[in-house]
């Protein structure tokens, strides 16, 4: 088990290291020939932001029965330790 674990953090190591310490790759020739141009418009985050504005219900009503579905099971799961007495153990 010491070693899964310890394999698994090596693991997280290095590929945080690739994801944070990498260099950008440039096109051939070494140098960047990347234009970037501005669209006109909303951005992504005033887009996402009146959608959120206008669906609020819809969020609500999800993240209600999300709670419900948690609780639920959370129910569950106690009323079965209570019959099966394992309830008590933690």
């Amino acid at each position: 088990m010491r070693r899964l674990v310890l394999l698994t953090a090596m693991l997280l190591a290095v590929l945080a290291g690739d994801l944070f310490f990498a260099q950008p790759a440039l096109a051939e020739g070494g140098s960047s020939n990347i234009v970037v141009q501005t669209i006109p418009g909303p951005t992504v985050a005033q887009k996402f932001t009146e959608r959120a504005k206008s669906s609020w219900p819809w969020y609500l009503v999800r993240g209600s029965g999300m709670v419900a579905a948690a609780a639920l099971v959370i129910l569950l799961l106690s009323g079965i330790g209570q019959v099966t007495g394992y309830t008590f153990r933690f």
